[in-house]
């Protein structure tokens, strides 16, 4: 079935002047279809058009200027900017070769690499000037695109990025070993292990609540610590009633969080998420699923 699709597209682009290669039309309807579960005349319509504005893309000239992040205020333009790469995330899709945020001394804004483009990989804490992405909108929050129109310049300098909260959207789908009740070395605040601080060996302890765990929402993984007050609001019950009555802290827990999706706010810390903010979403439209599958195919 999906050959015939495959062929049906290719003789389609062909008639308006565009080549391409089937197994790339075969890669994008089979994870439409068998990943996303979206229906054949709909991934059809959806990689003939991705093709469509690809090529009609690429005839355009296109020039940008540099901006600063904090004025991006419109999607679908071309931009040049300036920063400092801050965390890079997995990237959980065939066609993204990463993923991550990127901040200058006004603002702090997401970005996506397509494996298509040939770029170079960014590393964490290098500065780079990237020439022509493309703005766009997800969940709210503007993000850029980094395709084989952008450019990548790796800069010999360092910049102040102003500190930012930000938020991520998608399912938890996994706690860590570490999680629930742990304890801390009075002397530095670490957790300890069996009694034994990293720093200052067998110590006298404090009891503390965290919960490590992971977010997909379907193109990255993210890594979350929800500190102890917020925790305290998961399992219903403050620290020193979880000690005294034996609360299994990950077994309730993992019955609010775990297989749902939320909102999660707070500041990158690492590869951390550190979650100020957790709000649920009850419902999520099927028109956000579509966008997110589209947008992992994205300009």
């Amino acid at each position: 079935m999906i050959e015939e699709i495959v062929e049906e597209i290719k003789l389609k682009l062909e008639r308006n002047g565009i080549e391409v290669e089937a197994f790339e039309i075969e890669s994008r309807l089979r994870l439409l279809m068998d990943d996303y579960g979206v229906s054949a005349d709909e991934a059809k319509r959806s990689v003939a058009n991705y093709f469509m504005k690809d090529i009609q893309d690429n005839k355009r000239d296109k020039t940008s200027e540099l901006v600063r992040i904090k004025d991006i205020k419109q999607e679908n333009q071309w931009v040049t900017i300036k920063g400092k790469v801050l965390t890079l995330w997995e990237s959980r899709h065939e066609a993204i070769s990463q993923i991550g945020l990127i901040g200058d001394e006004g603002g702090v804004i997401k970005f996506t690499k397509w494996k298509s483009s040939n770029l170079p990989d960014l590393d964490i804490d290098k500065v780079y000037t990237i020439e022509n992405a493309v703005t766009d909108v997800w969940q709210g929050r503007y993000n850029i695109k980094l395709n084989r129109n952008t450019t990548i310049i790796e800069m010999d300098e360092d910049l102040e990025v102003m500190s930012e909260i930000v938020s991520y959207r998608g399912i938890f789908v996994k706690i860590h070993d570490g999680s629930g009740v742990i304890y801390r070395c009075v002397k530095c605040n670490r957790s300890v292990v069996d009694g034994e601080c990293q720093e200052h060996g067998f110590v006298e302890t404090k009891p503390d609540l965290r919960i490590k765990s992971v977010m997909d929402d379907g193109r990255s993984v993210q890594d979350v610590l929800i500190r102890r007050e917020m925790t305290e609001k998961l399992v219903g019950a403050d620290l020193n009633q979880i000690l005294s009555e034996d609360i299994d802290v990950l077994h309730r827990v993992e019955d609010v969080l775990i297989g749902r999706y939320f909102v999660a706010e707070g500041r990158e810390v690492g590869r951390y998420l550190l979650v100020d903010g957790l709000e649920p979403i009850k419902e999520v439209p099927y028109d956000e699923v579509e966008q997110l599958i589209y947008e992992a195919e994205g300009v």
